[in-house]
């Protein structure tokens, strides 16, 4: 049975580690609350395509990225940058998502989806990109590690809502992949990846390599046992076993690390 889901397990564990890896210079630099009004806009944008006959992977890709440059550019207004502000576009996107669901039932599937998501369910092309992307995520993460994690510093001291500072292709690219993730892997798998783990294991490791390590490691362990959970019960659901999953491995190792370390 496990064998038949093996590609989208290792895509999806590879994903969240690298989610994951992401997190910690997300919530340093105080983009958590950015994910909801991203999350809307890339369902609209894919809405929009899909009602222009778009579909596949060729539709999530074109979205994620418009709805990454759209949000990119959107943080030049100033009213954006504070939380009511993210709020007030999240409302409104939503509203617009359910104004577009009257007019195809298709919209209504793809904002239920986009919200849950069910790993299980990734073909193998899909698959592979996400496998694909994960890697590239890694390299840039290795080849601009300093320079990430010196902005990250500095935003947590003055607060600067950019999640690459000073590369904007990195920005664009990174933007990208976890713009991808939200579409395809779905809000909720998507956004316990970025912030679970980072979030729980900072406050007992402090040292930024093993937070790091830890974290990769309880968001793709947790994916692999959520998928491993589904399988072995059918009325189970893999993607918030995951989700839970993920949730208990970070407070255990941060128990374990807090008790005896």
């Amino acid at each position: 049975m496990i064998s038949l889901f093996l590609l989208p397990m290792l895509a999806s564990a590879l994903a969240a580690g690298s989610l994951s890896l992401l997190g910690r210079h997300l919530i340093l630099r105080r983009l958590g609350f950015y994910l909801l009004p991203l999350h809307q806009l890339s369902v609209l944008s894919a809405s929009v395509l899909s009602l222009v006959s778009l579909e596949g992977a060729s539709l999530r890709l074109i979205a994620a990225a418009l709805s990454s440059l759209l949000f990119a550019a959107s943080l030049r207004s100033s009213w954006l940058r504070s939380e009511h502000g993210l709020l007030v576009a999240y409302v409104v996107l939503m509203a617009l998502n359910f104004f577009l669901m009257r007019l195809s039932p298709e919209v209504e599937m793809s904002l239920s989806q986009s919200f849950f998501g069910d790993i299980a369910l990734l073909d193998s092309r899909l698959s592979l990109l996400l496998i694909l992307m994960s890697l590239l995520v890694w390299a840039a993460l290795g080849v601009f590690h300093r320079r990430l994690l010196r902005g990250s510093f500095e935003s947590a001291l003055y607060g600067q809502p950019s999640l690459a500072q000073g590369l904007p292709l990195l920005e664009m690219g990174l933007g990208l992949f976890v713009t991808f993730c939200l579409l395809e892997m779905g809000f909720l798998f998507s956004t316990a990846a970025l912030i679970v783990a980072p979030l729980i294991l900072s406050s007992t490791i402090q040292t930024w390599k093993w937070m790091t390590l830890v974290s990769f490691l309880c968001s793709a362990t947790g994916t692999l046992t959520g998928f491993w959970i589904s399988t072995q019960f059918e009325q189970v659901a893999s993607t918030p076993a995951a989700v839970l999953a993920i949730f208990m491995f970070s407070g255990v190792c941060a128990r374990v690390r807090k008790s005896f370390f």
